[in-house]
């Protein structure tokens, strides 16, 4: 597989001119995707730490299942939470390397996507025995999720000079769910 340079890419591949070597070629092939898991470019770490948390969920799931040892939640549960987790993390690294200039967008909605699911079964279960404080937390959770997903669509927003603008925005969604 042949890597290509930043001056090589389309203009939406590249977000971030400090990286000038080791991009992958755009290809709408899954078969190139999947080869490429077996050279090391610039976004290998980006792609194992995702493989990572898939199998960790993986594992925590079965778990779940063949345990039972917590009754309070079911494997419909956790297949749920695990499966959109799983459906982000499938959909970010086979789409986003198409020929297609708005999948960066998608890729900050799948992002944002897990963000959402992640704060909102924490809440859900961290909550369980008081339904209005649970309410009240994830009604905000889904409310700043939903500002953080339209400003994540819109085409002026997925520019690079907003790039500081999107990490504060990220930033902020991430600290509420974990303060």
């Amino acid at each position: 597989m042949r890597l290509i340079n930043f001056d090589s890419i389309p203009r939406w591949y590249g977000d971030n001119r400090y990286i000038i070597s080791g991009y992958r070629a755009p290809n709408p092939s899954i078969l190139y995707c999947i080869r490429s898991l077996f050279v090391l470019h610039n976004e290998s770490g980006n792609i194992f730490t995702h493989m990572a948390g898939a199998l960790l969920f993986s594992i925590q799931w079965y778990h779940t299942i063949g345990c039972q040892r917590n009754k309070s939640y079911t494997a419909d549960d956790t297949l749920v939470m695990n499966g959109m987790f799983g459906l982000c993390v499938n959909f970010h690294h086979y789409l986003m390397y198409t020929y297609y200039d708005y999948n960066h967008r998608l890729d900050y909605l799948g992002i944002a996507l897990v963000l959402n699911m992640a704060q909102i079964s924490w809440l859900y279960y961290g909550f369980y025995d008081d339904l209005m404080v649970r309410k009240v937390y994830i009604s905000i959770s889904l409310l700043l999720g939903g500002v953080l997903i339209s400003v994540t669509l819109l085409d002026r927003f997925s520019e690079s000079y907003f790039r500081r603008y999107r990490a504060i925005i990220f930033l902020s969604k991430g600290l509420y769910g974990n303060s």
